[in-house]
């Protein structure tokens, strides 16, 4: 036997377009329940709490890719400054992290940023993936510094 198939289309007065597909057996009070709810998705109040949303995640986005550029430049300052001339870990420098900026940032983030680093070729990597070390590459010395 062939499965009933539903096609719900709606256009909001927004201009904004919901499209369902329903496969299977539904009654009647699940369809009357799901037409509600694009009743509700398309009203005014719901676009305006939704703007408001919209705009509350962009602006935390943003913040949070600012943040992102911030941590980068403190840990290339924090490089420069304490680890110039030797070999160093990712713990290594989580903890001076925290010692310089009073801040906790977690080893498997500093691991990631290390591995950028040393992809853009600023940092030199020796040893295994269990306990890479790094160390400032010679090239990039006058750009840092």
């Amino acid at each position: 036997m062939r499965k009933a198939k539903w096609r719900i289309e709606y256009t909001s007065p927004f201009g904004q377009k919901i499209s369902i597909v329903l496969e299977g057996d539904f009654d009647f009070i699940k369809v009357k329940q799901l037409m509600d709810l694009i009743e509700i998705l398309s009203s005014e109040q719901f676009q305006t709490t939704l703007n408001r949303e919209t705009f509350t995640f962009d602006h935390d986005y943003s913040r949070s890719i600012e943040n992102r550029r911030s941590l980068k430049k403190k840990l290339i300052n924090l490089l420069s400054k304490r680890f110039k001339d030797c070999w160093f870990t990712s713990k290594e420098v989580a903890e001076a992290y925290y010692e310089e900026y009073g801040e906790f940032i977690p080893v498997n983030v500093v691991a990631t940023y290390l591995a950028r680093f040393h992809y853009s070729g600023m940092l030199v990597r020796r040893g295994s993936r269990a306990q890479w070390r790094y160390k400032i590459s010679t090239e990039m010395m006058p750009k840092i510094y």
